[in-house]
């Protein structure tokens, strides 16, 4: 999995591994040919949704990429939600509605929407955090010709990509609650501050510590513009 989504949890809801069971149980009791045909699945550039079933029913924890597809499903088969009048007592035989079911159904679909918006929140926020982290190379900050130097720009290059994800799923408004309790919050204390501010900020930067630099470069680029 793709380190920027690290934060976010991809196990499927208990609700989308009911809706997945049962569109199982429906394929089983039409023999084996619910859902989508092997040739529309094809068309689709999709499985035929057994296997997604199968691991929705366990819970098994999904790739970005299998969830965004999941999203995809659900956007071109809206038509598929309900079950067909012809088939309001034997709903098993209605091809479309099982394979609704098979990809998690209604609760999938709020599920993988939800989870490819936040996916696009971070990637939002990744590619400002890279502007960020590319300003203070550039500054001179980060740059160094010492090795040691180097590999504590590029771990501060990740830190600030993390914590710009991280505020994704914060609860809290402000100042994200993983930072709060981290290190810049400690250092702007020992250095007579109440916690992270416009003046802690300010002379984080000349840290010798490239973490402490870069997220006192995020609080100012990010927090403090919002408030």
């Amino acid at each position: 999995m793709s380190i920027k989504y690290e934060v976010l949890d991809f196990t499927p809801p208990k609700a989308v591994a009911s809706a997945a069971a049962m569109g199982l149980e429906y394929r089983e009791k039409a023999g084996g040919k619910g859902g989508l045909t092997p040739s529309q699945a094809a068309k689709e550039g999709i499985g035929s949704g057994v296997q997604r079933a199968i691991n929705l029913k366990n819970r098994d924890k999904l790739s970005p990429e299998t969830v965004k597809r999941m999203k995809a499903f659900f956007s071109r088969h809206q038509k598929n939600k309900g079950i067909a009048s012809e088939f309001k007592g034997t709903p098993w035989k209605d091809r479309g509605y099982v394979a609704w079911l098979l990809w998690g159904g209604d609760p999938g679909r709020a599920w993988a929407e939800n989870m490819v918006d936040k996916m696009n929140k971070i990637d939002e926020r990744n590619k400002m955090a890279n502007r960020i982290a590319s300003t203070l190379i550039l500054g001179g900050n980060m740059a160094s010709k010492s090795k040691g130097k180097r590999s504590r720009s590029r771990s501060s290059v990740s830190l600030v990509l993390r914590e710009a994800a991280m505020e994704v799923v914060a609860k809290e408004k402000g100042w994200p609650k993983t930072l709060e309790k981290g290190r810049f919050t400690t250092y702007c204390k020992t250095q007579g501050f109440e916690g992270p501010c416009k003046a802690c900020a300010e002379k984080a930067l000349d840290s010798d510590d490239a973490s402490v630099r870069g997220m006192a470069s995020f609080y100012l680029n990010t927090t403090l513009k919002r408030k």
